[in-house]
């Protein structure tokens, strides 16, 4: 888990709660349903209202990777981009066509 997001959500925290006490409010005025309801509610609207819905699902089922990443293999990642290199210096930029067919991941496919 990344620490910034750990401590973004602290810190989300710490200022709700620290909001709330320098202006004299209970605890308990901060755990009403209600008050939840129309302010998540009116958040995710908001959101709805500007995002196409595959981008909004996308981005819904993208949420948890703030708290936990996928583990991704950067050494596999750094020698298949210097093995595309060689390739392309030996034969060309031609030389990677049959290696983008290859290819699974999309980004990388339309990247070569």
């Amino acid at each position: 888990m990344d620490i910034l997001s750990f401590a973004g959500v602290a810190m989300a925290f710490i200022a709700i709660l620290g909001g709330n006490a320098l202006e004299g409010g209970h605890i308990g005025s901060l755990l009403q349903g209600t008050a939840f309801i129309i302010v998540a509610g009116g958040t995710v609207g908001a959101v709805m209202v500007q995002t196409p819905l595959p981008v909004f699902l996308k981005a819904m089922k993208m949420t948890a990777w703030v708290f936990l990443p996928p583990k991704l293999d950067f050494k596999a990642a750094v020698e298949k981009i210097v093995e595309w290199g060689n390739v392309a210096r030996r034969e060309g930029l031609l030389g990677l066509e049959a290696m983008s067919e290859a290819e699974t991941d999309p980004f990388l496919k339309k990247g070569l």
